[in-house]
């Protein structure tokens, strides 16, 4: 079979699914499978696809078809320009997320030491980029990294990311209902990214996100429920965190963080910088 006619066939199985992007992962998956990129195949549409790659390919389409996330498929996604290892114990980073980044860099706090510390890493791809980031970068210092799951297999995806990166993070087990983020550093000098789970309970979602962790997408009523709890945790503390919540949710958001003494400082997509610095 041709290249071109296991498209064709391919792309059309899938849209018959409900799958939107079905041409594209048509053409990752192959283009994984025959270690070449999209432009490749393009270019060589008349060539043979070899028998034994297949059976495999077929496998990876059934699963695409039901709708399981493409990067799970993979195992891999990109996150800030970077290849990051994921698996189905850990959310698929997402281009919005993106910004928390750029919000940590733009926020002039990288210049003096600080402590960044990532509550639900998950696969690492926030705090393992930022670690990077900030390094490429003469004004900033060199701070400790540190990223918290509740999930040791989540822990276990983002230790290979830093090892495969060569990035300079620390991961640790923590729950952040029970344990005490003091116990993991002085908030006064740190700076928390908090991508917490903010889908509220019986929202619709898609079906690629009904194959990810739930834990790491609901919290509850209207979602909040995490932020209360780490910013009620943090109302003394002289601190920044870093949220992503949905649009619609940035105002409740705004009132949470000011009940505990936080402003708005910043906000970039679905993402806000509060700070109750003095």
């Amino acid at each position: 079979m041709t290249i071109a006619e296991w498209t064709t066939q391919t792309t059309t199985a899938l849209s018959n699914r409900g799958v939107d992007t079905a041409r594209l992962d048509t053409e990752v998956l192959l283009a994984d499978a025959m270690q070449k990129d999209r432009s490749w195949l393009h270019a060589h549409a008349d060539s043979v696809i070899p028998d034994d790659m297949l059976g495999t390919l077929r496998q990876q389409i059934t699963r695409r078809g039901d709708h399981e996330p493409l990067a799970y498929i993979r195992g891999v996604q990109e996150f800030y320009g970077r290849e990051f290892l994921v698996s189905s114990d850990t959310l698929t980073p997402r281009p919005e997320t993106e910004s928390t980044v750029q919000l940590a860099l733009d926020s002039g706090l990288l210049t003096d030491d600080r402590i960044i510390v990532d509550i639900g890493t998950g696969s690492g791809c926030i705090i393992i980029t930022l670690a990077l980031e900030a390094g490429h970068s003469p004004d900033t210092k060199a701070h400790k990294y540190i990223g918290l799951d509740i999930s040791a297999p989540a822990l276990s995806i983002a230790r290979k990311n830093a090892q495969k990166l060569n990035a300079p993070v620390e991961f640790k087990e923590f729950d952040m209902i029970h344990d005490d983020l003091r116990t993991i550093s002085d908030p006064k000098s740190t700076i928390y990214l908090a991508n917490l789970p903010y889908v509220p309970a019986g929202h619709t979602i898609n079906s690629a996100a009904k194959n990810e962790p739930s834990m790491a997408i609901f919290g509850g009523k209207d979602g909040l429920d995490y932020y209360r709890h780490l910013f009620d945790e943090l109302e003394s503390e002289h601190c920044t965190v870093i949220t992503e919540s949905l649009q619609h949710q940035h105002q409740a958001l705004d009132l949470i963080a000011l009940a505990h003494g936080f402003n708005r400082i910043d906000t970039s997509g679905l993402c806000t910088l509060y700070s109750n610095r003095s």
